[in-house]
């Protein structure tokens, strides 16, 4: 082989692992669930709160969101299953290593004073945590689109799922998460997850009313509560770090003796 022909196959091994090791923080139950192309979200457009407010308008920026700072702007993947007719995704869960950062951006829902979303682990329901509740409001009413973001910094366990408590009054327990949250492990469909590579960051937007996997229920426009979401990643196995400052540094060699 000849040192041309190094330098790029060491190159292409590099830039393999720099995509493997890219920090997506997220599992799901079905290995045929993957980043599909904006267009084909398996949401609605169109809404029952009034016309270009759905989270797909909110992820590009149109329609009542257009000029929201907060916005992406950007025809972002979503997550959905390729094996599902609707493209609804399988159930999904999280991994961290440490603290992760939210912000709540957008709140379309009559149950918006009651509605209360948060974190649990997967491996013991007795583990969770609060994240937002009713009285966390990113935009003045459901007719003003502004946002002043809602910051959130949480500590939850290293594989943790969301849960939303619909209208929810009464003192949250992890029986009345088990009884009548809407799970992200067991109801993913009340979930719209986008993903913005360039940061590491999720969108993701909830449904409030039942969807149910054959699509009967709620407006699925997934505004009733609008957030971003990113974790820190957990660190990587030592091998793995071994193996990528191996090739950096093989690499760095042929280039040397390139000169």
């Amino acid at each position: 082989m000849t040192l041309s022909a190094r330098l790029a196959f060491w190159s292409g091994v590099l830039g393999a692992l720099a995509g493997a090791a890219r920090c997506d923080t997220v599992s799901f139950l079905s290995p045929t669930t993957t980043e599909q192309p904006f267009g084909s979200f398996y949401g609605q457009s169109a809404s029952d709160d009034g016309p270009e407010r759905s989270l797909p308008h909110f992820i590009s920026g149109t329609g009542v969101f257009a000029g929201n700072p907060y916005a992406p702007a950007a025809q972002l993947p979503f997550y959905g299953d390729s094996g599902s007719a609707l493209l609804l995704p399988s159930g999904f869960w999280f991994h961290s290593g440490g603290p992760s950062q939210t912000a709540l951006l957008m709140e379309i829902a009559g149950w918006r004073d009651g509605n209360t979303l948060g974190w649990y682990n997967t491996a013991n329901s007795a583990d969770f945590g609060v994240i937002f509740q009713g009285s966390d409001q990113a935009n003045p009413s459901n007719s003003d689109f502004t946002t002043t973001p809602v910051l959130r910094s949480f500590q939850p366990s290293t594989d943790w799922g969301l849960w939303l408590l619909p209208n929810y009054q009464a003192p949250i327990t992890a029986s009345a998460i088990a009884q009548d949250g809407m799970l992200s492990l067991q109801h993913p469909e009340q979930f719209g997850l986008f993903r913005d590579d360039t940061q590491d960051l999720y969108y993701i937007g909830v449904e409030d009313t039942l969807v149910g996997r054959d699509f009967a229920g709620g407006d699925r426009d997934y505004n009733d509560m609008i957030f971003s979401l990113k974790n820190t990643p957990q660190v990587p196995e030592p091998s793995t770090v071994l193996l990528l400052g191996t090739v950096v540094l093989g690499l760095g060699l042929l280039r040397l003796r390139a000169h």
